[in-house]
């Protein structure tokens, strides 16, 4: 499947699926507190990044495992502000989405999932995946 770039934020870069990434990958993402309801993430988790024009980014679980890092040091940085969620690229592929390794300084185990983010499959992908890390009440909050 090649990278479509349908929303005009976005710029193809050569991106593509990657066929090698299996179907039972685990692919993790940081969530926060406001893009979790009753212990799942809503479809808010799925957006692309509008900050950099980049793809939905998420960590691959294979290459953190090869780097030896687990999936909460995803977090680093991000501690009180963030939590994680799991699917898989086979979830992810179902819904519609590419699954591509795209490492980053700092960031080895990077990756994205590449395609246009309806709100329907923004749903999709929120409902395949499983809270593994709550997100932190916001400080100062009563607790």
């Amino acid at each position: 499947m090649i990278a479509q770039f349908e929303d005009a934020s976005q710029e193809d870069n050569g991106i593509r699926d990657d066929p090698e990434i299996p179907g039972d990958e685990l692919l993790y993402r940081r969530v926060t507190l406001e893009q979790v309801r009753m212990g799942q993430a809503n479809s808010n988790a799925f957006h692309d990044s509008t900050r950099d024009r980049t793809w939905c980014s998420i960590g691959l679980g294979s290459k953190l495992a090869e780097y030896k890092l687990t999936p909460t040091e995803m977090l680093k940085g991000y501690e009180s502000t963030c939590g994680l969620v799991e699917l898989t690229a086979q979830e992810a592929r179902d819904a519609g989405m590419g699954v591509a390794w795209t490492p980053r300084d700092g960031e080895p185990a990077h990756g994205s999932l590449i395609g246009k983010k309806t709100q329907g499959t923004r749903r999709k992908l929120a409902r395949a995946s499983r809270l593994i890390l709550q997100p932190p009440r916001e400080s100062g909050a009563a607790g």
